[in-house]
């Protein structure tokens, strides 16, 4: 985890501690991997400014968890 999360910000650090606090909160396991994933996807997402795509218009929030 700490080679995956070079270069993370404190607000991906704190992303990736509330996503996976919740994902043990509510599933009682937790998929790292699913979740460093989503969170590079979403900052490539954030860089490209490739929110408004279709896909992304119909979820809000945790999505997957």
């Amino acid at each position: 985890m700490v080679e995956w999360t070079k270069g993370f910000s404190y607000a991906h650090l704190n992303e990736l501690y509330t996503s996976v606090a919740l994902q043990w909160h509510y599933e009682k396991h937790v998929d790292l991997e699913s979740i460093y994933l989503n969170l590079q996807a979403d900052n490539k997402k954030k860089k490209n400014q490739a929110w408004d795509t279709e896909e992304e218009a119909d979820s809000v929030g945790f999505v997957g968890y």
